[in-house]
């Protein structure tokens, strides 16, 4: 059993298994709905292990992708490249054979190796929520369908997952994203009280982070791009600036977000507190706000259209927070998503944040200081949200 001493023992293993879905490809490209992630009775291993049994058995209707790859056999006539060097060494001409080298066209390719593996993990995967799953007898059986086609059963993948996903087949994308989301979900350990836990490799403050803030861009993909809007990952902004401008530290977002009118949002992901406290007094993070408003700024200045709004997305446990206000002629907001809570209220509170944020600076002007938020549970360690 893994000992949990970070953010990832407060995390229920559902709500991170509901983040990578979200942050899948499939839930953005829609493949995924709400309603089949969110119904707190629906077993999501099982749901991605069921969508990854569905998508390979239509890429084996459709024909596998094959590949050339590189073969070095004895055969009876000229292949490719001869190997010299080999066929000399064990007199292979006297028996009427050559060592040669050659292209061959192959299903034991990334792609299957790829599929193949996914499937073996699926299946205990499943296994590890539901005993005697037949979802887990049936990601068994393609994955022996495939060791049966020529795909090594102990093969690993030569490429990087990401790697396969950009060279996959069009009928085999979805394949790919299956077996790449169940592959990053993880598999529970019950501990002697019953609670379920991570095993190796533990969630770092760091990982979860990232998964947090993916999750997030699936979230706005899924939803807001059928509406109009554009939603791009990290982003390098350039500094306008004169003189030792080498010497400036890079100025990276997390998320950036354009309307149908072309306004634009620059978001920043924490996983940390949202407040700090100064002399008695509840302020938000003052590094924060100012990082913020430096890619704002400069961002602003270079777009020369209206001006950037910026928002501040806070990973938090029970607290729900929520902050707007106007700064210099731009519309910042501070807000929490509860990653305790189910997955209906993650998903209203991060689309919530970004709601009528690009009208902010107009309709906020008569009162630029607005702060305002709400308390749903009681403040633990670090104010009720992610150390």
């Amino acid at each position: 059993m893994t000992t949990l001493t970070g953010p990832s023992a407060f995390v229920p293993i559902r709500n991170i298994w509901l983040l990578q879905i979200y942050a899948s490809k499939l839930y953005q490209d829609g493949l995924i709905q709400n309603s089949e992630v969110e119904d707190p009775g629906v077993d999501l291993p099982e749901l991605a292990s069921t969508l990854l049994c569905d998508a390979v058995q239509h890429c084996l209707r459709k024909g596998p992708a094959r590949d050339f790859v590189v073969i070095s056999r004895d055969v009876t006539r000229v292949r490719g490249r001869i190997d010299v060097l080999s066929t000399t060494r064990r007199s292979l001409f006297q028996k009427g054979r050559v060592a040669c080298t050659f292209d061959e066209l192959s299903i034991d390719n990334p792609e299957n190796q790829l599929l193949r593996h996914a499937l073996d993990h699926a299946a205990r995967l499943v296994e590890s929520t539901r005993r005697r799953s037949p979802v887990a007898q049936r990601c068994r059986h393609l994955a022996r369908t495939l060791i049966d086609m020529g795909v090594h059963p102990r093969t690993i993948p030569p490429v990087l997952p990401r790697q396969v996903g950009r060279r996959a087949l069009a009928h085999q994308s979805a394949a790919v994203a299956a077996a790449l989301l169940v592959l990053e979900m993880t598999v529970p350990d019950d501990s002697a009280h019953g609670v379920h836990l991570l095993q190796s490799p533990v969630y770092s403050e760091e990982a979860l982070r990232k998964l947090f803030e993916k999750a997030l861009v699936g979230l706005y993909r899924h939803h807001l791009e059928p509406a109009g809007w554009r939603i791009k990952g990290a982003e390098k902004l350039t500094w306008h600036a004169t003189g030792e401008t080498g010497l400036l530290p890079t100025m990276q977002t997390d998320i950036s977000m354009y309307t149908p009118e072309g306004d634009k949002i620059i978001a920043d992901a924490k996983f940390t507190g949202m407040t700090d406290t100064y002399r008695n007094k509840e302020i938000l993070k003052p590094q924060h706000l100012y990082q913020l408003h430096s890619y704002i700024s400069q961002d602003g200045a270079s777009s020369g259209a209206a001006p950037v709004a910026g928002l501040l997305i806070y990973a938090s446990m029970g607290v729900d927070l929520f902050a707007s206000m106007n700064i210099n002629g731009h519309a910042f907001r501070c807000a929490t998503v509860d990653l305790t809570a189910d997955g209906p209220t993650i998903r209203r509170q991060a689309l919530k944040a970004t709601g009528g944020l690009t009208s902010t600076v107009a309709t906020m002007s008569e009162n630029p200081g607005e702060i305002h938020g709400s308390t749903v549970a009681s403040r633990s360690t670090q104010n009720g949200n992610c150390a």
